[in-house]
Formats: structure tokens, C-alpha cells, sequence
């Protein structure tokens, strides 16, 4: 707080490189801030370029403790275009857009995962530019099954990666969509441990192929957000979605972000007490 506290008092100066504005010290840099939702569990995920906009992907709070899944389209100054969200088992229903990515056409792909009233199933929704519902798809029945990322792969194809519930276990899960139905090209699983195994992020890579990253050998899932360390799992496929290498690092840890270098790849996420992960 800062600025004049109206009874003739202070709430205090800003640090240096921040400015009062409407009572709170805000950045000097920052060119726009905005609040989008209606209540403090509203949450957003991930936000993309959209022409003069952005789009951004998360979950809008509903009946006490569930939520839908969230995507709303916003201007070049932040103020909200449109917003839609989408609910799988009614109103006591927890659903979530986790990822998000830019069409080349200028649509929003958004996936996450869709209550079935028992357990999760993934779901991948495409909206055109203006909030208008092209098609949803849910994948992978019962089970905590759930989309963490997506892309656009180099066919224009859309390229999912999360957890499938499998053989009594949780294996990294990849679906390759048809850009114009949404329906299944093509559906991989991968583990690197035999265990929990699961992938929170996917990009191309420029030499061809993917980059994807997340967490093997976890010691649990929870239905939420939050998944017990195992090790740091980075995956590099080709563009067939087979395995070109898989590497397991940093104990104790979990990927969440993964981007292509000059001269390799840098991984994200938090390690067993919440802390930044080195970059790799």
C-alpha cells in the first residue's frame, strides 16, 4: 500500500523503479495490468499472441470449490474481448484449460482436463478468434487423465502431452489432433521409470521434432495440481513421436517449462521444498 491513507496519514512510499498508482506500488515498466474473473480461486494458466491480442487459458471459479474450464480472448491493452467457459459434469464439476497455443489461422486450441462426474478425462477445445466454439473433445476415459500442453506441429496438426491412467499406473501421455475435427491422429504413451510417469510440457524444435518435459517416477498424483516429486524427465521425439532420447535429472524435481536454445534445451519447474530448478 502507499499514498495518502485519507485520514490524514501515509500507507507508505514506493521502493525505487516503483510508482504509486491507485494505492499500490506498481512497477515503473509495467505498460498495462488487468483482473479477469470474479473471485480470488480464478486462475490463469497460459496466454498467447493472438493478432492484436492475446488469449489466455485457466479456470473460472463456479459453485464453492469447482470450477470450468476458462478461455477468454483479450485486446492489445489487456480489456476483455470475450470469455467462454465449459463445464463436463454440471455444476459440481472441476475442469481446468491448463495449455493453450495460436493457431496459424488465428483460432485458440486450449486442452486440460474435463470432470466426468467419477474422474478426469482429457479434453481439447477450439475456439475461432472470436470466442466462437469450433469443437471440444474429451480423451482417455476415466482415470486422472488430463492435457498439461499443446502445439502446433509442423503438418498443422495440434500436439497434446499429459498423464493417461494406464495398467494401473500413470504414463506420459501424447495425442496428435486432427486440426479440422479434433479427432485422435494419433495416441502414444511413454515412462521412463515403470512408475508414475508424466509430461507438463511440449514444443517443436527447429531442427525437427519435439521438446517435451515433466516428471518421472512420481511418488503420487494428486487430482488437483500439485504431483510429488520423482525426477526431472526431459523427452526428445522426431517427428513420428518416436523417442529420439529420454533423460531423467534433478532429482527431487518436476518440469513445467521447456524452450529450444542456441545450443540445446532449458527446463523450468520446482524442486521437493518449491524452489527453481537450475536450467539444463
Amino acid at each position: 500500500d502507499c499514498g495518502d491513507d485519507s485520514c490524514g496519514g501515509s500507507c507508505g512510499a514506493c521502493n525505487e523503479g516503483f510508482s504509486c498508482d491507485n494505492f499500490l506500488c506498481q512497477c515503473d515498466n509495467i505498460v498495462w495490468s488487468r483482473n479477469h474473473g470474479d473471485d480470488d480461486q480464478d486462475r490463469i494458466y497460459a496466454v498467447r499472441a493472438a493478432g492484436a491480442g492475446y488469449f489466455f487459458a485457466g479456470r473460472m471459479e463456479g459453485l464453492m470449490d469447482y470450477h470450468d474450464f476458462w478461455v477468454a480472448g483479450v485486446n492489445d491493452q489487456g480489456f476483455l474481448q470475450w470469455s467462454q467457459d465449459y463445464t463436463g459434469s454440471g455444476s459440481f464439476s472441476k475442469d481446468i484449460a491448463f495449455g493453450a497455443a495460436t493457431t496459424p489461422e488465428g483460432d485458440l486450441i486450449a486442452v486440460g482436463k474435463q470432470d466426468t462426474g467419477l474422474w478426469y478425462s482429457g479434453v481439447a477445445r477450439k475456439l475461432s478468434a472470436d470466442g466462437t466454439s469450433l469443437w471440444g473433445k474429451t480423451f482417455g476415459g476415466n482415470g486422472l487423465n488430463e492435457f498439461r500442453s499443446v502445439t502446433v506441429g509442423p503438418t498443422g496438426t495440434y500436439v497434446a502431452v499429459g498423464q493417461v491412467f494406464s495398467g494401473y499406473t500413470y504414463k506420459g501421455w501424447l495425442v496428435e489432433l486432427d486440426p479440422a475435427t479434433g479427432n485422435s491422429l494419433t495416441s502414444r504413451t511413454y515412462t521412463a521409470s515403470g512408475a508414475f510417469d508424466v509430461l507438463r510440457s511440449i514444443r517443436t524444435v527447429s531442427t525437427g521434432g519435439y521438446i517435451a518435459v515433466g516428471c518421472s517416477g512420481v511418488g503420487s498424483i494428486d487430482n488437483e495440481d500439485y504431483v510429488s516429486p520423482g525426477q526431472l524427465w526431459l523427452l526428445r521425439l522426431n517427428d513420428s513421436f518416436n523417442v529420439v532420447w529420454s533423460k531423467n535429472l534433478a532429482s527431487s524435481s518436476e518440469g513445467f517449462a521447456v524452450a529450444e536454445t542456441a545450443d540445446g534445451f532449458v527446463a523450468a519447474g520446482c524442486d521437493a521444498e518449491g524452489f527453481e530448478i537450475p536450467a539444463i
